[in-house]
């Protein structure tokens, strides 16, 4: 199983932005094999109830901008004797 919680993110960067413009925690499991939707809470009622999480920070809508992206991020701490580094 993969733990999300706090190790990974979904950034949204729109209309071409180099700086992401939404950025959204997940949480919960991931079990071996098994798929994790993310649906926007505006989604329709049969969408939203399949998701594992919903949100209301999703910018892109059916009229999807093709210079938009979406990535999915793993966070990853260092931690050495004298400080601790958010190595993204």
């Amino acid at each position: 199983p993969v733990q999300l919680d706090g190790a990974y993110d979904i950034q949204l960067y729109a209309n071409g932005n180099t700086s992401a413009t939404a950025t959204i925690p997940l949480v919960g499991t991931v079990a071996p094999g098994d798929a994790f939707v993310l649906a926007r809470t505006g989604a329709a009622a049969a969408l939203v109830a399949r998701a594992d999480q919903t949100t209301s920070n999703f910018l892109f809508t059916r009229d999807y901008d093709p210079c938009s992206n979406v990535v999915l991020r793993r966070r990853v701490i260092y931690r050495t004797a004298t400080r601790e580094s958010d190595g993204h």
